[in-house]
This record gives C-alpha cells, structure tokens and sequence, in this order.
C-alpha cells in the first residue's frame, strides 16, 4: 500500500466511482479513477484501470484526512 504522503497528483483529476463505464470514462480522459465499488463489482480488467480501491467514501475520507496532515 502507498503512502499517502508520497503520492503527488493533480486535485482536479480525481474520480469517484462506481461503474466500469465511469472508471474506464475517467482513466481514458486522464484523470485518476477512485472505484468505490457498489452492488456490481466491475471485471478485473476494469479495476485494474483505478488509480485507487476504496471501500466506502469514509474510507475517502481517512485518505485525505492523512494526506492533508502530512502536508
């Protein structure tokens, strides 16, 4: 598991979501697809496009919690 203080990205690039369409929307546009899987866990291939697996958006929340305090 990454560290969230060695990861250096762009804010505007982050993607929450759910979907296989929306994870492969987000990593053919460039940006950083965060899949917080819903009932309908998308094929391997597709998680494999996520820059990040969560499993809720509390989970989201520690993220950057961490994040922003070792900043």
């Amino acid at each position: 598991m990454v560290k969230p203080e060695l990861i250096i990205f762009d804010m505007d690039g982050l993607m929450f979501e759910d979907s296989e369409v929306g994870i492969i929307a987000a990593y053919r546009a460039g940006m950083f697809p965060v899949l917080i899987p819903d009932m309908i866990i998308p094929h391997e291939e597709v998680r494999k496009l996520a820059f990040r697996e969560m499993e809720n958006l509390l989970e989201v929340k520690q993220f950057f919690k961490a994040m922003f305090e070792n900043a």
